[in-house]
């Protein structure tokens, strides 16, 4: 888990900007195993 270091009154600039990270890292890696997935299959077929 990456933490940011946010100076301010509150944190909900820094729950959001990591909020949004870790969002887009697990889609990402979601993705990346979906497409290796498919990419077997295709090998085992083809």
């Amino acid at each position: 888990m990456t933490n940011f270091t946010y100076l301010g009154p509150d944190n909900t600039l820094k729950n959001k900007i990591s909020e949004s990270a870790t969002r887009l890292l697990s889609t990402h890696r979601f993705y990346a195993n979906l497409q290796l997935f498919t990419s077997r299959i295709a090998f085992i077929f083809l």
